[in-house]
């Protein structure tokens, strides 16, 4: 049986960490963490067809138990369809293709709270951000410092347009900002690209960029620190949340970009202050900046809601949103 920890945090709610071992192949770990659901952290080593099977019945039986509320989207028939449609693939199975049916089969539970992790250890060494035009590349390595700008034109043989299509089949679509946060971290892990068919290898990548080809060498994710990057004001801090006046003190602009508490300044500590400062500013109107934000207790911004709606409630002339 696998150890479990079972934590209760300052809410109240119950984040249970499962360590996974299965029995005949010592390399292969899966992580199993339930935040009252389930994250699983996938090993990078190649298994049997019998092992890719044992993996899939301790997937399915360990998710059934454990999650909260496993069909209250898809089925229990649908559910037990897909693990078998897995089941009759095993033979043809590798790390990369099995990882994509899991995120498939995460997709459909149909909660954002359930999600896998590849424990990859490579990365292709530039970042995308989404923006009106398109997506670009908006940070790189000093290798790379010609790449920065350029459109995301396409990756191996696809247009982009058809690789948002494709990583749409994994990665729940309800919340456009969860989609964004994840395809673009998902974007530049060779594994994931080749699962999808999109590279034939993990050791490097075709990125169609600027209208050219560009063939990219994935590096150790621990050797990935961008050096170039532009000058955008959501990248200014790292912190979950924070706030600074723009346009001559008439705009208060506030990054929310993690619905998680902030270990050095609880919300309701930093909530008091922006409104204290909003109060002495008086700025004409407040921009919530929610692009980086994947999703997580929502409750923890309630504080800033109900004072906002108090304040707007009470001033002749209150910030607009």
């Amino acid at each position: 049986m696998a150890p479990s920890n079972l934590q209760i945090d300052a809410n109240g709610n119950a984040e249970e960490a499962i360590t996974l071992w299965t029995k005949q192949f010592m390399g292969r770990l899966l992580f199993f963490t339930l935040l009252l659901l389930s994250t699983i952290e996938v090993s990078s080593q190649n298994l049997t067809p019998q092992q890719y099977l044992e993996d899939l019945a301790f997937f399915k039986t360990e998710l059934s138990n454990r999650h909260k509320n496993l069909f209250s989207v898809i089925s229990e028939e649908d559910f037990n369809q897909k693990i078998a449609e897995i089941e009759k693939k095993s033979s043809s199975l590798t790390k990369e293709s099995f990882e994509i049916e899991l995120f498939k089969i995460i997709k459909a539970i149909g909660d954002e709270h359930t999600f896998i992790v590849p424990a990859y250890q490579t990365t292709f060494p530039i970042t995308f951000d989404i923006l009106e035009e398109g997506i670009f590349v908006t940070k790189t390595d000093s290798v790379h410092s010609n790449l920065l700008y350029k459109q995301l034109d396409g990756v191996g043989s696809k247009a982009t347009k058809n690789i948002l299509e494709d990583f749409k089949a994994i990665i729940n679509t309800e919340n456009q900002s969860y989609f964004e946060v994840n395809f673009l971290n998902l974007i530049r892990n060779p594994r994931v690209l080749m699962g999808l068919n999109l590279a034939t290898s993990e050791a490097s990548g075709l990125f169609q960029l600027g209208g050219e080809k560009h063939h990219i060498l994935a590096i150790q994710k621990s050797d990935y620190s961008p050096l170039i990057s532009p000058n955008y004001l959501r990248y200014k801090k790292k912190d979950k949340y924070w706030y600074e006046l723009i346009d001559n003190g008439n705009i208060l602009y506030f990054n929310y970009q993690s619905c998680s508490e902030q270990k050095n300044k609880p919300f309701e500590t930093f909530n008091a202050e922006l409104f204290s400062f909003i109060e002495e500013n008086k700025p004409r109107k407040i921009i919530i900046d929610l692009r980086n934000n994947s999703g997580g207790n929502s409750g923890i911004l309630r504080p800033f809601l109900e004072k906002l709606k108090k304040v707007a409630s009470t001033e002749e002339d209150p910030c607009m949103c």
